[in-house]
């Protein structure tokens, strides 16, 4: 019981630690996002805000921080793994397979 104190501590600060990285993880979506809902965002357009400091953005955008932690995120529309399996329709089957593979057994 006196090693759950500790344990705590370094749970707590490193959920604290990750809280505190999301905001300039996220602030240019974030931003981005603001400016097109009508909002004023320092500095106007994105490709200006490209070369800016994550850490900068923050420091000038402090109002919309918040909203780094309950952004909707992009959802992944991919392939299903099954749909990415190789094509081998083109290769051979036959008598003469054993001649590519590694052993034969005979």
């Amino acid at each position: 019981m006196k090693a759950l104190g500790p344990i705590l501590a370094v749970v707590a600060a490193i959920i604290a630690l990750w809280y505190a990285a999301a905001v300039p993880m996220n602030i240019q979506e974030v931003l981005t996002q603001a400016e097109r809902a009508g909002a004023v965002v320092e500095p106007e357009g994105a490709m200006n805000r490209r070369d800016e400091s994550r850490f900068a953005l923050v420091l000038k955008n402090s109002e919309h921080l918040a909203e780094s932690w309950s952004m909707e995120r992009a959802r992944y529309v991919g392939h299903a793994l099954g749909d990415c399996q190789p094509d081998h329709s083109h290769r051979r089957f036959g008598a003469d397979d054993h001649r590519r593979a590694l052993f034969h057994r005979g």
